[in-house]
């Protein structure tokens, strides 16, 4: 019985945190009330309180989930891809399209690095997560296997930070303006650029 109680419990949190989350990519942090996605997620008020201390608290159970299903996303494309090369080549494009196709995950994360500046929750969240962004992209332009000690720490650190920023830039600029910008080959030119660095 207690079993079933807690399957219940973990279901309805889940159900209210998927809410909050439709209701941020909607509306935004700051127009996303309680009463809102009490509405959304088909609970009270009071039942919502009852999983999650303050709005606060469910903003930055929304940001881990985020932040979870991005690194899993990355994960999983750098893992599918064995080399270097196919990892550039293939993994870029296939990010890219993981992202495009799940926008609301990027709104939410930058709805977050707003609100992060108040919120130490979200704010630990995402520089764990932009942590591990940064040594993904350094282990896939410079695989420590491939380039030994060739290729400073440092070295592999600043160029994965570059990398990251013209990504989140880019998908910042499709965001607000999918149009401006021929984003495939800029794609393709970010490509270029991590096949010519040296090895």
């Amino acid at each position: 019985m207690e079993a079933t109680e807690n399957r219940v419990n973990v279901k309805r949190a889940e159900n209210i945190t998927q809410a909050a989350y439709q209701s941020i990519v909607e509306h935004g942090f700051c127009e996303a009330t309680t009463q809102m996605i009490a509405r959304r997620a088909g609970v009270s008020k009071s039942m919502i309180h009852y999983y999650f201390a303050d709005k606060n608290s469910l903003v930055t159970e929304v940001a881990r989930m985020v932040m979870e299903r991005l690194m899993e996303t990355i994960r999983e494309v750098m893992d599918r891809y064995p080399t270097r090369e196919e990892k550039i080549d293939k993994g870029i494009t296939d990010l890219w399209e993981a992202f495009t196709k799940e926008q609301g995950m990027w709104i939410v994360v930058y709805e977050n690095a707003i609100n992060g500046r108040r919120i130490p929750e979200i704010r630990a969240n995402l520089v764990d997560f932009y942590r591990e962004l940064l040594s993904r992209i350094a282990e896939t332009i410079f695989p420590p296997e491939e380039v030994g000690e060739e290729v400073s720490a440092r070295d592999a650190e600043a160029m994965a930070a570059i990398f990251s920023a013209t990504i989140d830039s880019l998908l910042f600029h499709y965001l607000i303006d999918p149009e401006a910008t021929d984003f495939a080959y800029a794609l393709e030119m970010l490509k270029r650029l991590a096949r010519a660095l040296p090895l």
